[in-house]
């Protein structure tokens, strides 16, 4: 592939996208494919802790990056989900 895109989640995520396309071997264009209006926004803010390199996060990557794949819904509630029978999955400005 000629070039590496991404769709940042969190604050967090665009300082370990752009830590971990620095420390590549072979550099790729890198795409950010993200509205960044909402950036200033200070609900869309990450703390501290989740910039620095925690050994045995389940983030922690070769490259000493704690990118996070996947965010668990703080709100998740185990007994929600019996009733769930479909999963719409949006990106953009839909929310």
């Amino acid at each position: 592939m000629q070039l590496a895109g991404c769709e940042c989640t969190i604050a967090a995520n665009y300082f370990h996208v752009l830590r971990h396309q620095v420390n590549r071997e072979c550099r790729k264009p890198l795409v950010v494919m993200a509205p960044k209006n909402l950036l200033p926004h200070k609900h869309c803010t990450s703390n501290l802790s989740e910039f620095d390199d925690v050994q045995g996060h389940p983030g922690f990557d070769k490259q000493r990056t704690r990118f996070r794949r996947l965010i668990k819904d703080q709100y998740y509630h185990s007994d929600l989900e019996e009733g769930i029978r479909r999963l719409v999955l949006c990106s953009g400005k839909i929310y």
